[in-house]
């Protein structure tokens, strides 16, 4: 028996140890399955983690990419800025320039108005002289001591001297005569004025008038002898007695102009004090280019 029951003892010990090395090893397997399952499921949390953080890198570089993208469009917005302001930089150029033509143009317009203003006072009523009946009143503008003035005119005319001119009454008195006539400065004594301009006939000529007012002014005057062409045509010669002696100043100035007339001369002569000759001396001067010699009586 003790034969029969070690062998079955031994048998069953093995069997024993079989079953538990067997428990043992199916055990091993469930760890390692667990193990197995376990670490892909690690795995796939970090792989899972991973691409996580692959798809935030990605979305990081999307945005990197939507920040490039929209850097583009603000370089390209900088761009169409630049190119703006520079279209905007040429049109300030261009109006810069359209404006410096428009004000050489303005500036050009200005002188020929200038020009014409000029022509125009030269000529107070030249374009009208023996056409306007006398007494006739008109206004013109002349440039006076570097201003503009306007100018309230009268047509005079005188038949038996044989001329016709243009005054300005608001600032002259008409002091009419058969052999002269005078216009005196509104504040002169008409008796003894100052300030006149006398128009006269000579039956000599005009040369003639020249060489003996010239000899008689020349006792008190440095004369200048000249010539000039009035508005309505006529040829005067001029002699301008306005510094005394030597250069000297004098207080009464004249200036005489010769017009031939037929067979004899117009005389008109310019009086007016030193301190007038910037007023009633350039009026003076206004005056006698409007003056026409006419059909006289002589």
């Amino acid at each position: 028996m003790k034969k029969f029951i070690l062998p079955v003892i031994l048998c069953m010990a093995l069997l024993l140890s079989a079953c538990g090395a067997g428990q043992t090893s199916s055990s091993a397997p469930d760890n390692g399955d667990r193990q197995i399952e376990e670490i892909p499921t690690a795995g796939g949390e970090t792989q899972s983690t991973t691409g996580e953080t692959q798809t935030a890198t990605g979305e990081i570089q999307t945005s990197t990419g939507e920040t490039q993208a929209a850097s583009g469009e603000n370089t390209t917005s900088t761009g169409e800025t630049q190119s703006t302001t520079g279209e905007t930089e040429a049109a300030g150029e261009n109006t810069t320039t359209a404006e410096a033509t428009e004000a050489a143009a303005g500036e050009d317009a200005s002188t020929s108005e200038e020009n014409q203003a000029a022509n125009d006072d030269t000529s107070a009523a030249s374009g009208s002289t023996g056409n306007r009946q006398d007494g006739e009143r008109f206004e013109d503008t002349i440039m006076l001591e570097g201003m503009e003035e306007t100018v309230k005119y009268e047509h005079a005319v005188n038949d038996s001297i044989g001329f016709e001119i243009d005054y300005d009454y608001e600032s002259l008195a008409r002091n009419r005569g058969s052999d002269k006539e005078r216009f005196i400065s509104i504040y002169d004594d008409a008796s003894k004025p100052y300030n006149y301009l006398e128009v006269t006939y000579r039956s000599e000529s005009a040369d003639s008038v020249t060489s003996s007012l010239s000899a008689e002014l020349s006792k008190e005057y440095d004369v200048t002898k000249g010539s000039s062409v009035l508005a309505g045509g006529s040829t005067c010669t001029t002699l301008n007695a306005t510094s005394g002696l030597g250069g000297t100043i004098t207080e009464s100035l004249q200036k005489v102009y010769i017009i031939p007339a037929g067979n004899g001369s117009v005389v008109a002569t310019a009086h007016y004090t030193f301190e007038a000759a910037e007023g009633f001396g350039h009026r003076f001067d206004y005056m006698m280019n409007t003056l026409v010699v006419t059909d006289s009586d002589h």
